[in-house]
């Protein structure tokens, strides 16, 4: 059947949920399924479908998905409260999204399956492409935001560190990933919205490990076996 919006919530309420909830360690009803939380763009819910299909990321058991090089699973749904008579539970959007991004990796940019990861070393970003001569190495470190606010914050902040590192006024969290980025040293960062909102930055090291981040094409992001 060819991807589409209406057959990713199909496998979502008849698939996907019923392989959550009736897992040995949770024994959950679907009864407590939120329906209006899947608000994921439609182009988003087909990537991520695309992805599951094709092997991208799979079902390690009980709804627990990896990459071929992820080094933790997701669930792709988020439970409520426990006092709740019947216990909420609600797709979660991240890794809807964090399925789609690598999806188009291997889809749209040719990057072979068992190079992809999610939840790359220090779990700073959300997903990864490891190089193919040095699986210990990432080329590719992506983030994704499941709104446009928080994306827009992201770049924002990423550019104002990218000037002035020692004293830009940034969150935590992005001082965090910012030092993730002199440590792991990718050759790309990748940021990942809703309907594939995105911005690549091609990152460049200096002396000490001084991290310059330059805007570039989403071409950038092809594999390349060179």
């Amino acid at each position: 059947m060819a991807a589409s919006f209406s057959e990713f919530k199909r496998r979502l309420v008849s698939s996907w949920l019923p392989t959550y909830c009736h897992d040995h360690g949770r024994k959950y009803t679907e009864a407590g399924f939120r329906s209006e939380s899947i608000d994921v763009a439609e182009i988003d819910g087909v990537d991520c479908l695309v992805a599951i299909e094709t092997g991208v990321v799979f079902d390690v058991g009980g709804g627990r998905y990896r990459a071929a090089l992820s080094t933790t699973t997701e669930p792709m749904f988020w439970e409520g409260s426990r006092r709740e008579a019947t216990r909420p539970i609600t797709l979660w959007r991240e890794p809807v999204l964090t399925f789609a991004a690598l999806g188009r990796l291997a889809r749209d940019f040719n990057w072979p399956k068992h190079l992809l990861a999610t939840q790359p070393r220090g779990w700073a970003f959300d997903l990864a492409a490891h190089s193919h001569r040095d699986q210990t190495c990432y080329q590719i470190l992506g983030e994704v935001k499941k709104s446009v606010s928080e994306f827009t914050k992201l770049v924002v902040e990423l550019r104002q560190l990218s000037v002035a590192p020692s004293t830009a006024n940034v969150s935590e969290n992005t001082r965090k990933k910012w030092l993730a980025i002199a440590e792991l040293q990718p050759q790309i960062v990748w940021l990942i919205g809703p309907a594939r909102l995105e911005l690549v930055f091609k990152v460049e090291l200096g002396t000490d490990n001084q991290v310059s981040l330059i805007e570039c094409d989403s071409a950038l992001l092809h594999w390349d076996a060179a």
